[in-house]
């Protein structure tokens, strides 16, 4: 009787005792999401067959095509799930309209900004004062004409008010 072996020899082996690596979060969720499908499965199977712990004598009875079609769309579902959460999916069971698609894309701010070229005039001091002694001479030139902006409190407000 020495050539058999028990279930604790087996365990004992070194064969046996590798080490399975341990289950990320992600999956941890995944295979309870699965498990908790299988089990609603089940239970959707079980008041089906009208074996739940509260018969009713009027509730009607599915047949075997509708309960066999309702697990398959339970399992789809837990798996279909299970997938979203495992791979980053958005889960979109109705099918209605979503900006997810939109959102998912990169922003292209920078790319649209680095396409025009550098505004020096902001900048440089030398362009800045060429440009407002040109607006200057051209304000001095329109008072000269009488068509420069009026004193405050003298606009056109101020004389209609005045009437």
């Amino acid at each position: 009787m020495a050539d058999e072996t028990t279930k604790t020899d087996v365990l004992e082996a070194p064969e046996a005792s590798k080490e399975v690596p341990a289950m990320t979060k992600k999956e941890e969720a995944a295979a309870a999401t699965v498990v908790a499908s299988a089990a609603a499965a089940t239970r959707a199977m079980a008041v089906a067959n009208g074996s739940s712990k509260t018969k009713s004598t009027n509730t009607p009875r599915m047949s075997f095509g509708s309960l066999k079609s309702m697990l398959a769309e339970a399992a789809i579902r837990g798996v279909t799930e299970a997938r979203a959460r495992i791979f980053g999916h958005v889960l979109n069971p109705t099918g209605k309209r979503s900006p997810h698609k939109i959102l998912r894309k990169k922003l292209i701010g920078e790319k649209v900004a680095s396409w025009y070229p550098y505004d020096i005039k902001k900048d440089d001091p030398v362009v800045m004062a060429r440009q407002e002694q040109e607006r200057l001479s051209k304000l001095e030139m329109l008072k000269r004409r009488g068509k420069g902006p009026p004193k405050k409190g003298q606009g056109r407000r101020a004389a209609k008010r005045n009437k």
